[in-house]
């Protein structure tokens, strides 16, 4: 697996476009552990005494990457909650994704959207 580090702040310098969707959601620990799973770092079945050491470290991190995307204010940087209602949250992501209000409310109408 081979990561990449990108400086948030190459995109704004160097006239690069960057654009962030960010799904503001209860980052609990079924969502967490699921996280992990999926990006490797933990595989099914894994003693629970890793998980469990793992992840205030991850909660840490995503809630800090987080936090650098909002302040670094980048003008094209979008913010979704998920505890707002589906119209609050239909134009920032229909001018995320370049689509029509309609479309953006169909997607946020989807069930799993904001679960693991």
């Amino acid at each position: 697996m081979n990561f990449i580090k990108i400086n948030l702040a190459d995109g704004h310098f160097i006239g690069g476009i960057f654009r962030a969707m960010l799904m503001m959601c209860q980052f609990n620990e079924t969502y967490l552990i699921g996280h992990v799973q999926r990006t490797g770092f933990i595989v099914e079945g894994s003693p629970k005494e890793v998980t469990q050491r793992l992840l205030p470290t991850l909660g840490q991190d995503v809630l800090h990457e987080h936090h650098q995307i909002i302040d670094a204010q980048f003008p094209q940087s979008y913010q979704i909650y998920e505890e707002v209602a589906l119209v609050e949250n239909a134009v920032p992501l229909a001018e995320f994704l370049s689509i029509s209000i309609e479309k953006a409310r169909a997607i946020l109408a989807l069930d799993h959207l904001f679960s693991d």
